[in-house]
Formats: C-alpha cells, sequence, structure tokens
C-alpha cells in the first residue's frame, strides 16, 4: 500500500486558507467556541423577535399568473367566498338539525368581532317556507302521499293533541282489523311510531316525534350548513385557531353536541388549512426527534467516537440557528415548504462533519497530533466537501427562479444553510476535537471492512456496469410513462383529519362540490346563454346559473301542493282542540287500546299482528310502572311535543305562490349576481376530475368558452403547469450547474460526465420506484430530484476524488471515505425518512421519495460508479498497449 503522506500535495489558494483556519482553530479551541457562542446568541437574539410563519398556501405561487388574476377577480366581486369556513351539521332528525343550524347560525352572527358574515342555507324564513317548492317533483310527490297517509292521525291529534285523541285512532284502526276491514293508511306506521317512542322511554333514553321526519324524505343522515368569514391573522403562527375554537365553544353553550342528536365539523378553506398548518407543524416536530434519535444511533455505532458525535451535533445546532437568523434576514418568513428546511439540514450538513471526523480518526490513527491531524483532514477533505456544499446549495438554489414562490423559499434557506453547515463543520468539530487529549496511533480495522466490497467490484466491474446500463433503460422508460403530478392543494393535507373527512363525505353525497368552475356572465340575462354554451360539453355534467336557485315545475308543484291543502284541511283548519285529559283518562285510552289489540283473533296476517305485538308489550310495561302516571303524561307530551308548531309550518308551505329570482333573499342574490351587475354561472365536471387528465380536460373545455373562468380546477390546473415548469427548469440548471462546477474543480469532461453519470441515473431510478410505489409528486416532494442531483454528487466527488487522489481502488475503498459516505448515507437517510411519519402528505411523500433516493444513491456511488472508474481505466490501459509504436 502506497503512504499517501508521501505523496505530493498541490493545493489551492482556499484550500491553503482553509487548512489555516482550522489550524488556528484548532491551536485556540476556547476563543473560537467563545466567539461562536457570541453569534449563536447573538443571531439567536435577532431571529426571535422576527420568525414569522405565513401559513397562506395560496402565496406558495406567483400571484400576477393569469388564473390567479381570475381568481382575485372573480373574490373582488364576490368577497362572500373568500376564506370560507363550512360549518357541517349532521344529525337524524330533520327538526333537530335544522333548529341547531338556526340556532347556531344567530349566536355566530353576534360574534362580529371574530366573524365578518354568517350564511346559512336554507335556514330563513324564506327558504323554510318554501321547502315543499324546493324538492323535485318525485320527492314532492312522495311527501304528499306520506301526508294523505299520516292524514288520519294528524286529524285526530290536531282535534285531540293527547293520548286519548292518538290512541283513540289506533283502536278504531284495531275495531276496522279486527271486524276484517282494511286498515286506514298509515295505521301501522303509527303504531309503530308509539312504539319507538315508549321504547325509548323504557330503555330511559326518551327522545320525541319528529313530524317533518316522518313526512319529508331523508337518509337516515340529514345535513345542514353553515358557511361563514371569519376574520384570521397570518401573522400568528396558527392564524385560525381562535376562530375555531371559538366556533366549537358556541356550539357547546348552546347545545349543539352528539348529545342532543347533532354533530358538529368544520371543513372549508379555513379549516383545511389550519388542520395543514397543524399538521405540518406536529410532522416537522415528529420528523425532528426520531430525526436526532436516529442520528444519535447511526453515528454512535459508526463512528465510535463521543467527541466526533457531540462536535457534529453542535455544528448542527449552531448551523441551524444561523440558518433561521438568516432566513428572517433574506425571505422574512418561513411557509409551509420552507418550514422543512432544519430537517433537510439535519440530513445533509451531518455528511461534512462525518467526512472530517472519519478523516481526523484516519489521520490520527497514523500518529499524527491533534493539530496536524485535524490540518491534514481539512486539507484532504477540504475541497471535496466545499464541492459537496457547492452542488447540495445548487440543488436547493434551482428553485429560486422558477415561479414556485414557495420552493424559491426554501432554496434561499438551504441555500444559505449548506454554506453555514460547511463553516460550522470546519469550525465548530476542530475546536470540540481539539479540546481532547493526545491519542497514540491504532489500527482502525479498515482494510478488512472494505476487502468484501473491493473484491466484489473489482471482480465484476464490467457486469455491474451494464447491469446499471440495463436498468438505467427500464428506469427512464418508467420515469416517462409512469410518473404523474398530483396538483391539488388537498393531496398535500392529511386524509384522515376532520376537515378532509368531511369534505369527501360532502363530495360523496354530492351535497356540495368543491371540483366546480365559476365562470362570470356579463349580466343576469346573459347567465343562461353562457349556461347553454356549457351544458353543451362533454365535459360538464350540470350547469348552475342564478336561475338553478329558483324552483323549477313551479306549475305542477303549486297545483300538488294545492291538492295537498285540500285533504289535510280537517288538519290545516282545525277547530279548537278539545281540553286536556285527566291522568285517568290518559290510562283509560291506554288500557282501553291494549285491551282492544288483545282482542284480536288469530286470523290477522302476520305483518299486521307483529307490529300491533310490539305496541301491546310496551303498553303493558307501561301500565305495570308504579309511576305510570307520570309516564302516560312523558310519552303524550313526546308524541305532541312540536305538533302544533309543525302543523304551522305546514299550513305556510301549502300555501305558497310562485316565486322569482328578485323574490330570492337578498343574501341569497349578493352571491349569485355581483354590485356590477356580473352573474355566477357554476359548471360541474362530468369525469371524476382528481385524475390529472380528466382536470386538464374540463378545465380547458370550460376555458374555451369562458376564458375567464376560475375556481379550485382552473387554479389547481394552473399551479401544476407552474409546478411543471418549475421542476423542468430546476432540473435543467441542476444538471447544467453541477456539471460546470464539476468541470472546473476537476479541469475534465470526461472525469465530471463520470461523476454526474450515475448520480443521474440514480435520479432517474428515484422516479421510476416513486412510481412503482405509488408516490405521485405533488407541490411539495417536486424539490426531491434537483435535490437528488445535488446531494448524490457529494458522495461521488467524495468517491472519485479519493480513488483520484491514491489511483488505487484498494486505496480508496480501505480508506475512511466508504465509511463516511455509507454513514452520510444513512444519517441522510434517517433525517429523510422521518418526514415520513408526518400526517403531512406533502412532507411524508417527500421524506419517502428521498429516502429511496439515498438507497439509490449509495447503490450508484458506492457499487456503480467504482466500477464505472475500472471498466474506463482498464480500456483506457488496453487501448495503450494495443496502440502502434510511433515511427521514429
Amino acid at each position: 500500500m502506497t503512504d499517501r503522506r508521501q505523496l505530493p500535495v498541490q493545493r489551492s489558494a482556499a484550500l491553503r486558507l482553509l487548512v489555516a483556519w482550522v489550524g488556528a482553530v484548532a491551536r485556540h479551541p476556547v476563543v473560537a467556541l467563545a466567539a461562536v457562542a457570541a453569534l449563536v446568541v447573538s443571531s439567536t437574539i435577532y431571529s426571535a423577535g422576527r420568525i414569522q410563519m405565513n401559513s397562506d398556501s395560496r402565496q406558495l405561487v406567483r400571484q400576477d399568473a393569469p388564473f390567479r388574476v381570475n381568481y382575485s377577480d372573480y373574490l373582488e366581486s364576490f368577497p362572500e367566498f373568500q376564506d370560507m369556513t363550512l360549518v357541517v351539521l349532521s344529525g337524524d332528525s330533520i327538526d333537530a338539525t335544522s333548529d341547531a343550524q338556526r340556532r347556531l347560525a344567530a349566536a355566530l352572527r353576534g360574534r362580529t368581532e371574530l366573524i365578518a358574515n354568517v350564511h346559512a342555507p336554507g335556514a330563513d324564513s324564506f327558504f323554510e317556507d318554501r321547502a315543499l317548492l324546493y324538492l323535485d317533483e318525485d320527492g314532492l310527490e312522495r311527501v304528499v302521499e306520506r301526508l294523505a297517509q299520516a292524514q288520519p292521525a294528524l286529524a285526530a291529534l290536531t282535534e285531540d293533541p293527547s293520548l286519548r285523541g292518538l290512541f283513540g285512532e289506533i283502536a278504531a284502526g284495531v275495531d276496522r282489523l279486527g271486524a276484517g276491514e282494511s286498515i286506514p293508511p298509515g295505521f301501522l306506521e303509527m303504531a309503530d311510531l308509539v312504539t319507538e317512542i315508549g321504547e325509548s322511554m323504557l330503555a330511559g333514553e326518551p327522545h320525541s316525534v319528529s313530524w317533518s321526519d316522518q313526512v319529508m324524505d331523508h337518509d337516515g343522515e340529514v345535513y345542514r350548513l353553515i358557511t361563514l368569514q371569519g376574520r384570521q391573522d397570518f401573522t400568528q403562527a396558527v392564524p385560525a385557531q381562535r376562530l375555531i375554537d371559538e366556533i366549537r365553544r358556541t356550539a357547546d353553550q348552546i347545545g349543539v353536541t352528539p348529545e342532543n342528536g347533532v354533530s358538529l365539523r368544520l371543513t372549508g378553506m379555513v379549516p383545511l388549512a389550519h388542520e395543514e398548518l397543524a399538521s405540518l407543524r406536529q410532522g416537522l416536530v415528529l420528523a425532528g426527534t426520531i430525526s436526532l434519535v436516529l442520528l444519535s444511533l447511526i453515528l454512535g455505532v459508526g463512528v465510535h467516537s463521543l467527541r466526533i458525535i457531540v462536535g457534529t451535533f453542535v455544528s448542527l445546532a449552531v448551523s441551524i440557528s444561523l440558518t433561521t437568523s438568516y432566513a428572517m434576514l433574506t425571505v422574512g418568513e418561513f411557509n409551509t415548504v420552507s418550514a422543512a428546511f432544519a430537517v433537510l439540514l439535519l440530513g445533509i450538513g451531518v455528511d461534512f462533519a462525518i467526512h472530517l471526523g472519519l478523516r481526523y480518526e484516519e489521520e490520527m490513527a497514523l500518529g499524527l497530533s491533534r493539530v496536524e491531524a485535524l490540518e491534514s483532514a481539512a486539507g484532504e477533505t477540504g475541497g471535496p466537501v466545499s464541492l459537496c456544499a457547492l452542488t447540495s446549495a445548487i440543488g436547493f438554489a434551482s428553485f429560486i427562479p422558477t415561479e414556485y414562490r414557495g420552493l424559491a423559499a426554501l432554496g434561499v434557506i438551504a441555500a444559505g444553510g449548506m454554506l453555514f453547515c460547511f463553516l460550522t463543520s470546519y469550525t465548530v468539530l476542530p475546536a470540540i476535537l481539539a479540546l481532547g487529549r493526545e491519542r497514540g496511533a491504532r489500527d482502525l480495522g479498515l482494510a478488512a471492512r472494505g476487502a468484501v466490497l473491493q473484491r466484489l467490484v473489482e471482480a465484476y466491474a464490467g457486469p455491474i456496469v451494464a447491469s446499471a446500463a440495463v436498468l438505467a433503460v427500464g428506469a427512464i422508460y418508467l420515469s416517462t410513462t409512469g410518473t404523474t403530478f398530483d396538483f391539488s392543494t388537498l393531496g398535500l393535507k392529511d386524509p384522515e383529519s376532520e376537515s378532509m373527512t368531511t369534505l369527501h363525505e360532502l363530495h360523496e353525497r354530492e351535497i356540495v362540490t368543491d371540483y366546480s368552475v365559476t365562470a362570470l356572465s356579463k349580466s343576469l340575462a346573459s347567465s343562461e346563454l353562457l349556461a347553454a354554451d356549457l351544458i353543451a360539453l362533454d365535459q360538464v355534467a350540470e350547469v348552475r346559473p342564478p336561475s338553478h336557485f329558483v324552483p323549477a315545475d313551479q306549475d305542477t308543484k303549486l297545483e300538488m301542493l294545492s291538492d295537498a291543502a285540500f285533504f289535510l284541511e280537517p288538519v290545516l283548519y282545525a277547530p279548537p282542540p278539545r281540553a286536556a285529559p285527566t291522568e285517568a283518562e290518559r290510562i283509560a285510552s291506554i288500557q282501553d287500546l291494549q285491551d282492544k289489540i288483545g282482542a284480536l283473533d288469530g286470523e290477522v296476517p302476520p305483518s299486521q299482528r307483529e307490529p300491533l305485538r310490539r305496541l301491546d308489550a310496551v303498553l303493558a310495561a307501561l301500565l305495570a310502572d308504579a309511576n305510570r302516571s307520570r309516564i302516560a303524561a312523558d310519552l303524550e307530551r313526546l308524541v305532541v311535543a312540536d305538533l302544533a308548531e309543525q302543523i304551522d309550518w305546514l299550513r305556510r308551505a301549502l300555501s305558497v305562490d310562485r316565486i322569482e329570482f328578485a323574490d330570492l333573499p337578498e343574501s341569497l342574490r349578493n352571491r349569485l349576481v355581483a354590485r356590477d351587475g356580473r352573474a355566477l354561472v357554476a359548471a360541474l365536471p362530468s369525469e371524476d376530475v382528481s385524475e390529472i387528465e380528466a382536470l386538464g380536460r374540463f378545465v380547458s373545455a370550460v376555458t374555451s368558452v369562458a376564458p375567464r373562468a376560475t375556481g379550485r380546477p382552473v387554479v389547481e390546473h394552473g399551479i401544476g403547469r407552474i409546478v411543471v415548469r418549475s421542476f423542468q427548469i430546476a432540473i435543467s440548471i441542476s444538471l447544467i450547474s453541477i456539471f460546470f462546477v464539476l468541470v472546473l474543480r476537476l479541469r475534465s469532461f470526461s472525469d465530471s460526465a463520470l461523476v454526474l453519470t450515475p448520480i443521474t441515473l440514480a435520479a432517474f431510478f428515484t422516479v421510476a420506484l416513486g412510481g412503482v410505489f405509488g408516490i405521485h409528486f405533488n407541490m411539495a416532494n417536486v424539490v426531491a430530484v434537483p435535490l437528488v442531483l445535488g446531494l448524490g454528487v457529494d458522495s461521488g466527488i467524495h468517491v472519485f476524488m479519493r480513488f483520484h487522489r491514491n489511483r488505487s481502488l484498494e486505496e480508496m475503498i480501505t480508506s475512511t471515505t466508504p465509511r463516511a459516505v455509507m454513514l452520510s448515507a444513512l444519517t441522510t437517510l434517517a433525517a429523510f425518512a422521518s418526514l415520513s411519519s408526518s400526517p403531512h402528505r406533502g412532507l411524508s411523500s417527500l421524506g419517502s421519495l428521498l429516502a429511496i433516493s439515498v438507497l439509490c444513491l449509495l447503490y450508484c456511488t458506492l457499487v456503480v460508479l467504482p466500477a464505472m472508474i475500472l471498466v474506463r481505466d482498464r480500456w483506457r490501459r488496453r487501448s495503450r498497449s494495443t496502440r502502434p509504436p510511433v515511427p521514429v
């Protein structure tokens, strides 16, 4: 083995300056650490009062793009739709849920210091009184049929709103059944209703009759919505926290709770952004904690030096502190993307300290003093590490010139962070190492550790390169055909969060849609023409102009309502009710009904006998109770609790007149027609626009008719194009810049191409494997590929320059360089993989992609690159040996 200390060393002026700096630090470590401490304290004081988090995801892309201008114009014309919170109330009772909507909307309107406006669709008297008119013809027909069936019971209860009246009507039906006559309409349904209320009382969970539920259509779950605009402060760490807390607190105070039969959930723009920010913060804290634990374990196993480990972590802490101050000085704030800089620096910045620390160990093993070992380690690693810092910075900075402002901010911050990581690694770590005691030479056992890898690469260099070429073809094919971009901002959010699960539920039930495209017609009159043009498109399933909110087929419906009012006249206009029954009369009505049921013979069909058998059992239990008088009174109250109110509503609902657009409430008309007269026309897609291709077709079709149409699909399609352009620009900048830097440093096009080729291959592997594992590119993880190029070159540079320095595969593989590369890869893998634990899907997918990339880089750097170097050198030697001699 060649003694590398005997080889001539030619160092640049910059490298000589770095060696001199490390030597000065090593000779005066206490002074150096005191200066660093003073700098950290100053930077902490500076940044403490300036750290800001801008959680507004709209600011992640440039604001002057046409789709953003159109969206801003739309919000300026209809400010009611900006920063909306959607309060979703759900329950199993129409009455209970509607009542909760009215009460909560009224309570929230009183919070003017926190809420700008409140809109509760359907909760005002206009829509309450015209609810039947807004049903479709089939739905209205079913309601009328139910009213006809309930008419006898309703008439009886209107005349005598008590158990005496209700049970008298049921007893009359039992008599007809016993006489072999046909039972009246709704008889069995009324028996079942009384049975249900009685059973709920016996179970200790009494509930009243909801007459609306008996008449109106609903599938078991009733939804009522409230939209509101709250006041947020984006300079706060969690801008919407107070708003969301107050909505929930207000609901609790007025009894809108699951215990009272109504659940409250929040979704919409503000809760979605709020929960994304919460998941981002939680994910970063979790990832940082996991990363630190894994880094400690990996360094503890791989470095075997507590002083190097401590120095590495102190260097990282100083770097993050300085980078935070630098971020506030340059960018001024963090966003939901750039906030990940600390975890990224943990994964990348540790590499610099590892290479310096392990090289220091190698020099100490040869018997050098601390200062000599540190100077020698700085001289040997300074060139590759500085080059790595530069290429890593290029990988981050490649997004700075793009339209993607969120990643551009991350590029500025992390690129500067690379400089701080380099400087602290060659300042803080040497100072801490210099404080240690002198140690004699020792064997690091590197030869034995690298022998297996050396033999493998030397024996199979050709097949390794050939197989890598084959894999490259497959990876390029998969990367170009199997890669998809998910442009949806919803794709970044935690799918298990309340706002996301609620939004999906509303979409599935077609209660609301977040994927309509909104076009603005010049006037209310022209909105119908625009709607006609839009509905003619194959990509459009439904169009909703302002006239959509005026009931259709009113003539037919008004006739149906008139018929219902005619046969319900005894109910709607009943004479004054009888006086309330006495306790004895209630008990007697129960006893009389039970006797009549018991007198039925066995010829009654089972389908009719079973409901009466259940009712008989309930009545027997009520009569057997010692407090049967009180229980009878409670049963009466639960049955007729809101009957008078419901009859009054039914009277109004059946006597409505035809309505026009001008009759709609002003609050609704203002949401459909702007002050300048322009009218909203919403187009709904005929395809599932969560698919990128379908989204593109839908947006292209609608904008071909209405070029200034806007809405989430248009905005996300526009963001998608920005992301793709930014992705392409960043990759181009990374490749060209890194290759240029390599050529300048290595002074050889072929050597630069040799280093860059396996790294580019690793990038294709990453993209291909991401597609195989179903990891789609999104607005957060798109930075992965430029980072792979920037980070991958680091390891390639270390391997190539160590091989170039010693001109021996054995020297390179049995040195500390492969171990440093391996440890760097493992620590980077640990930091990036920790991101995958985040509930924020953007961070999680970024961590997963980067973890895959590190594994690919490890293979390409420690196996493919040495094999390529050997194949090239062998080819060159064969070429020289077969070259004919030059004639003299």
